[in-house]
């Protein structure tokens, strides 16, 4: 009698239509990649943290309209500015609605924030960069389609901007894409699994803003090295009084500045001694970055990798 059964179920197990229901009905996504089947698509973990369910948003009937409205406002006008009442932003800092029968265009939250109102407003979800063609959703506070996010979404939101790109002039530069997802996924390594003795870089104010525009796609020439100078009393060659976080400087994980340091350079290269408590300048890392990584690999491990 098993065996009749396992016989039975045969064809069932093979039927894709299935599968495709038990994922729309169950996990709630309505897409695959082309490297998998909706029975695997099933068996896969998709985690919260690395995987947007709002992708259902932009689904194949979205895409056409979507596309023709990217032409029709970028590349058959002359120009094109914010949607917002006197604001005149150009497009290097405009992004654009991808919900259905909206598609607003407002500027960033770091201009007039026409944007971010919108969604506060309606309540849409995702957006997309118009200059480099890179897509947020604000439900998830995440840039989708990023190194660090599950390989499901990666490839879905690969051919989507595929056709976004396919559809207009745009021209980006690969390097800079492949740069700036790899800069923002940077953000994945803990802070919180410092050793006693370890230390937190100190960036100046100035080239940090600057690093922020390059990652929002505002400024796709920025390579600049990282310049602390400013946080160096030229006196006493010591780091000077009094200088304060958010206004001199910002701090960030070791291993982000690891990357930092050996693709921009950096001097002087500044760090706050967790135990001791005083300040280094160009301090031996060799030893700070080993412990890093070491405990980077334990927390990954702990939470699981970020692509199951």
């Amino acid at each position: 009698a098993l065996g009749c059964v396992s016989w039975w179920m045969i064809p069932l197990t093979q039927n894709e239509d299935l599968w495709h229901s038990y994922c729309v009905r169950y996990k709630h996504v309505s897409f695959k990649p082309k490297s998998y089947t909706w029975q695997k698509l099933f068996k896969t973990h998709l985690p919260s943290k690395t995987f947007c369910p709002h992708l259902n948003r932009m689904n194949n009937d979205l895409l056409p309209p979507l596309l023709k409205k990217l032409d029709e406002s970028l590349y058959q006008s002359k120009s094109i500015s914010c949607s917002g009442e006197g604001c005149t932003y150009p497009m290097k800092n405009l992004w654009m609605c991808c919900e259905q029968n909206c598609m607003f265009i407002g500027c960033g939250r770091r201009d007039n924030r026409h944007m971010l109102n919108h969604r506060e407003l309606r309540g849409h979800p995702f957006t997309i960069k118009l200059s480099s063609m890179e897509m947020y959703c604000y439900a998830c506070t995440a840039w989708v389609g990023d190194d660090s996010r599950h390989e499901v979404e990666r490839e879905r939101v690969s051919d989507i901007i595929k056709q976004f790109r396919a559809s207009t002039s745009t021209v980006i530069d690969p390097a800079i894409a492949a740069r700036r997802s790899k800069e923002r996924s940077l953000s994945f390594y803990k802070v919180s699994h410092r050793s006693p003795d370890s230390l937190i870089p100190l960036i100046a104010m100035e080239w940090e803003k600057k690093w922020e525009r390059f990652i929002i796609g505002d400024d796709d020439d920025f390579c600049e090295k990282m310049d602390n100078s400013s946080l160096i009393d030229s006196a006493s060659g010591t780091v000077k009084n009094h200088i304060r976080q958010h206004h001199d400087f910002e701090t960030c994980p070791l291993l982000m500045f690891k990357h930092f340091s050996e693709f921009y350079g950096c001097s002087p290269q500044i760090f706050y001694n967790v135990s001791t408590r005083q300040f280094l300048i160009n301090p031996n890392l060799g030893p700070y970055y080993a412990a890093a990584e070491r405990a980077q690999q334990d927390s990954d491990e702990d939470s699981g990798s970020i692509s199951d």
